[in-house]
């Protein structure tokens, strides 16, 4: 068993207590949790840049679920959470932007089954979406969105591969929708 998956047990037995029993958290037990949430976060934004996308290894199953059991739980995660997401929608927007491609495809992994994939003709989007709806509040929103109607400024075509709110954003819909009949 790798360290992930022993965290990921850890971290969800620790979840389950706490959000079982209703339990609220004093400021200072949310401030520990999300200094180490950020760091959760830069260790899963560094492995999804360093390990493609495709093969369901044993260590990208685990970076998986320890993103699944943040995404879950996200009221002491709130913060390194939106982070992590907005720094993979950068990171893949300026991807996007910055490559030209010639011959064949390049894919870039945005967060967990979110793909954007391009050629030299087309490029489409795979179950693409903005933040989590519970890590959208106001004050967010903005920035949000901006970069979600940017991401689909540069899409052809978006792909569902079915109605549930991690894989359709109705948002990115009609932007795409808006866009393309101009």
């Amino acid at each position: 068993m790798n360290s992930i998956t022993i965290y990921n047990a850890i971290l969800f037995l620790f979840a389950m207590n706490v959000f079982a029993r209703q339990a609220t958290l004093s400021e200072a037990d949310l401030d520990y949790y999300q200094d180490q949430n950020a760091v959760m976060c830069k260790f899963l934004c560094s492995y999804f840049e360093d390990h493609k996308p495709g093969y369901q290894s044993e260590q990208r199953k685990a970076a998986l679920f320890l993103a699944d059991t943040l995404t879950h739980y996200p009221h002491p995660h709130a913060k390194p959470l939106k982070d992590l997401f907005l720094n993979r929608y950068k990171t893949s927007l300026d991807k996007l932007k910055s490559t030209e491609v010639e011959n064949g495809v390049a894919v870039w992994n945005v967060y967990n089954m979110s793909y954007i994939v391009k050629s030299a003709d087309v490029t489409a989007a795979f179950d693409l979406i903005r933040l989590p709806e519970s890590l959208r509040s106001q004050e967010n929103k903005s920035i949000v969105n901006a970069l979600a109607k940017e991401m689909v400024e540069y899409c052809d075509i978006l792909f569902v591969s079915h109605e549930h709110g991690d894989h359709m954003d109705p948002f990115l819909q009609a932007s795409l929708y808006h866009r393309t009949n101009r």
